[in-house]
């Protein structure tokens, strides 16, 4: 996640996501040493990599916000016959994944303006990037745009209540978000 300096601060009460060049910036500063420390992260992309459903075999997979491509190495493995595209907004993020493989191609993108062609993949998998998304039904738009017919989305993303206790902490602190805000599980119900 980005780190907490000042550009990213709001003070309390103010609900609005990062500016995402910023969130760009941060996560290309933070590339070198993601891993180290991306043990929650892990858990939940395992996670969502284990829910794809059985006997599933898409001919072209997306790794949406790859970060450093640790999903798209494991979608390499499970899908090794497809081809794997790597997108993230980060290009330090890029570099990093790139260096390690795992993907055919390894592009520059946002999940709210994708630069893929309509019904162009087979899946669609996010685990935890949608949440930097101002605009939820955009990205929405963006798979069904990119996704073939029975083509499935398989994402996670990190709902209100998220880091709670670590927010509270800061909040006595100095009065800053320090700790990113999120959506309502709700709001993600509502696009079902």
């Amino acid at each position: 996640m980005p780190d907490d300096s000042a550009p990213l601060l709001a003070p309390h009460g103010v609900a609005a996501l990062p500016d995402k060049r910023r969130v760009a910036a941060s996560f290309s500063r933070a590339a070198a040493s993601y891993d180290a420390v991306a043990e929650l992260q892990r858990g939940v992309g395992e996670s969502l990599l284990s829910a794809l459903p059985e006997g599933f075999s898409p001919r072209r997979w997306v790794d949406l916000g790859c970060g450093t491509g640790h999903f798209s190495r494991a979608l390499e493995r499970r899908f090794g016959a497809a081809e794997g595209l790597a997108v993230d907004i980060a290009e330090g993020m890029l570099r990093h994944a790139r260096a390690r493989g795992g993907a055919s191609h390894f592009i520059g993108g946002d999940a709210e303006r994708l630069p893929l062609r309509d019904g162009s993949c087979d899946l669609l998998f996010s685990s935890l990037a949608i949440q930097w998304c101002a605009d939820l039904p955009a990205v929405l738009a963006e798979a069904r745009r990119v996704l073939r017919p029975g083509g499935v989305l398989a994402f996670s993303s990190l709902c209100v209540g998220t880091l709670g206790e670590l927010r509270d902490s800061w909040r006595v602190v100095d009065g800053f978000v320090h700790v990113n805000r999120f959506r309502a599980f709700a709001d993600y119900l509502q696009h079902a």
